[in-house]
């Protein structure tokens, strides 16, 4: 699930016009599905990470006790996917990540400051913080048993303001198979990478209900809501529609964009 870059050296003008930092990690680490990841920053001839002996860590420690109990998962977002590419050890010290709502971060940024082994993800609302977690994930280098983080100041400033995936589920495809952990995994991800808005196909497809069983449908049905719950649960918009892009005939209210 890594991809190495080989890019050529650049030169002092290059360097100069351009900020080289970090390592190319994906971030949507939980299906085949590439995407593209927005303020993707990257490095010529990075330092291995056991040469680093500054700021290296093996493990989090995420402090929600701002966020209301709904919003506590964002630190399972977080340490999920550091733990997924890195063994815990006690090579290092722990990270301590603090999450905190912030109405003086502009509306759709987040800010993440490292420092004296702590990291402070700001936000004017939730999903700004799940965009600062994304932010902090693309920021870390990693090794088979720590990271590294360099103290400092993180922006995420998108120059968009509305950044929509959209899921093709009418097709019998991977959006219309996958289980709701496959599905509501690849929104986190996409949320983690700066996504926003999301839309799909809430109802069954229509040009395929009478060739499929009520089976297929019960877990289409069954899918569409918890992918729709964390959604919500994530603050990110929706746009849903009925099978095969009709409108949300039958679906739960307010689907529409």
């Amino acid at each position: 699930r890594h991809v190495k870059l080989a890019l050529p050296t650049p030169s002092a003008k290059e360097k100069a016009r351009h900020r080289w930092v970090g390592t190319f990690i994906p971030v949507a680490g939980t299906t085949d599905h590439p995407h593209e990841v927005p303020d993707l920053e990257y490095a010529a001839n990075p330092p291995a990470v056991d040469e680093c002996v500054a700021n290296l860590f093996s493990r989090i420690v995420c402090d929600v006790g701002a966020l209301p109990p709904e919003r506590k998962f964002v630190a399972e977002l977080l340490s999920d996917r550091i733990e997924a590419r890195t063994v815990p050890s006690d090579k290092a010290r722990t990270l301590t990540v603090r999450f905190v709502l912030d109405a003086a971060v502009p509306d759709g940024n987040a800010m993440v400051k490292v420092a004296g082994g702590r990291a402070d993800i700001s936000a004017a609302r939730f999903l700004g913080l799940v965009h600062g977690a994304g932010l902090l994930l693309r920021r870390i280098r990693y090794g088979a048993d720590s990271f590294r983080i360099d103290d400092g100041t993180y922006v995420f400033a998108p120059k968009k303001g509305l950044r929509m995936a959209y899921f093709a589920r009418h097709f019998h495809n991977w959006y219309h198979h996958a289980s709701a952990k496959e599905l509501t995994e690849y929104i986190d991800d996409l949320a983690l990478s700066g996504h926003n808005a999301f839309k799909f196909q809430y109802e069954y497809p229509t040009a395929d209900r009478a060739a499929d069983t009520e089976s297929d449908k019960r877990l289409f049905a069954d899918v569409s809501a918890k992918a729709l719950a964390r959604v919500k649960a994530l603050d990110c918009g929706f746009c849903g529609s009925g099978g095969n892009n009709q409108g949300a005939v039958g679906s739960p209210e307010g689907l529409g964009c």
